[in-house]
């Protein structure tokens, strides 16, 4: 880089600038980066680098002596090495930002998004549900077909009426309907179940009509309940002695009210048979020895033990002449279903509840709370005792007994 140097025989050294050599080495390393620190000798290439074209002519001058004084070359590597470029050609960012980039996982979010619209879309598509409104058309309820009502008789006569049709009256209990069909007794504008008409009807007219299906009720109903009361016995039994423990009666160790008639409570203005004049009708056993099967039904009040009858601890009616039977339902709604003494075994069949001594009461199946214990519509002699809607009961105003 400087001039004169031909013609100095001296072995004078000189300054010289050194940035010529570098100026090349920094274009290579640039353009590749990474041949260069993977070289496996780099003190090699900086040898070469001093292997310039400037100092081979140099020594081709004339004087052959100072070619050997050419110690240039070693002070161009101790020179050179100092530059620091070498080191900072592999710390350029350029290969580090490569794998950083964000491409990969923009691919990954961008797949991802796509799955989940198509499984929420096919859920709503299989959502739909028309199957419920089907059964609930209202074909069952044009199945029955509305007879009017239609009374075509009184007490048995004309005889060639009876027994009557559905929705025929008038009925004064359920022989003088035809088979499988009950009386209805009803109130003036009174509907009639089954009939049309009954809502205009303003006469006490009764119709026959099909009986209400209430056979699944006593299965719903919770028969467990009278279950543990009876198992409650054995505890009340607890004799002075082993003794008596040993021919066990149900009487003695069940608790039981006194003897007493079990009578139908009236008020004046009940209208039983269409007089105001009070009457008297109590229950009894058809049969007069309160045997069982006998069927209990209702009379005129009298001293006849047939009539009295005692309430248990067990929820239990039992004749005063024959405590080993009770009181057993064998139907519902149904005077065709009565009320029969059989032999006491703790079924729900045989419990009653609602008794009271002191004041009227309705005694309530145990198995149903919902049916009465009562007879069809007002009383008249010999008419059969069962359980009865709760409602028709108490709009005939039959209902109520009392302790009499």
């Amino acid at each position: 880089g400087c001039t004169g140097g031909g013609s100095d025989n001296s072995l004078t050294d000189y300054c010289i600038v050194v940035a010529s050599p570098t100026v090349q080495p920094s274009k290579v390393p640039t353009a590749l980066p990474t041949p260069l620190p993977t070289t496996e000798n780099p003190t090699a290439g900086v040898t070469q680098l001093p292997t310039t074209a400037e100092p081979t002519p140099l020594a081709t001058s004339a004087n052959p002596t100072p070619l050997p004084t050419t110690a240039n070359p070693t002070n161009l590597p101790t020179s050179l090495p100092t530059t620091a470029q070498p080191t900072p050609l592999p710390t350029t960012a350029s290969p580090t930002p490569l794998p950083s980039t964000a491409k990969p996982t923009r691919l990954v979010t961008t797949t991802t998004a796509s799955p989940t619209p198509l499984p929420t879309a096919s859920v709503t598509i299989q959502s739909p549900t028309p199957p419920t409104p089907l059964p609930t058309t209202a074909q069952p309820t044009s199945q029955p077909t509305q007879v009017r009502i239609n009374r075509v008789g009184n007490d048995g006569s004309p005889q060639q009426f009876y027994p009557l049709a559905l929705c025929q009256g008038d009925c004064d209990n359920d022989g003088e309907c035809a088979e499988d069909l009950i009386c209805h007794q009803r109130e003036p504008f009174e509907a009639v179940p089954g009939c049309d008409g009954g809502e205009s009807a303003s006469e006490k007219t009764d119709f026959c009509i099909r009986p209400p299906v209430y056979t699944a009720s006593p299965t719903v109903s919770a028969s467990p309940t009278p279950l543990p009361t009876v198992s409650s016995a054995p505890t009340v039994s607890p004799a002075p002695s082993v003794q008596p423990s040993v021919s066990p009666t149900a009487s003695p160790t069940i608790g039981a009210s006194a003897p007493v008639r079990l009578r139908l409570y009236w008020q004046r203005d009940y209208g039983w048979q269409d007089t105001s004049r009070e009457t008297w009708w109590c229950m009894q056993c058809r049969s007069g020895a309160c045997t069982s099967g006998s069927t209990i039904e209702v009379d005129h009040c009298s001293s006849s033990k047939r009539q009295k009858f005692q309430y248990y601890n067990d929820k239990t009616f039992r004749p005063m002449n024959n405590p080993d039977l009770c009181f057993e339902g064998n139907g519902w709604d149904r005077e065709t279903d009565p009320i029969k003494l059989k032999k006491c075994n703790g079924s729900s069949r045989q419990s009653w509840t609602g008794f009271n001594e002191k004041k009227r009461f309705e005694i309530k199946s145990g198995r149903n709370s919902g049916y009465l214990l009562t007879q069809a519509h007002h009383p008249k002699a010999h008419e059969k005792v069962f359980p009865q809607q709760s409602r028709r009961a108490r709009n005939h105003k039959t209902s109520f007994w009392i302790v009499y």
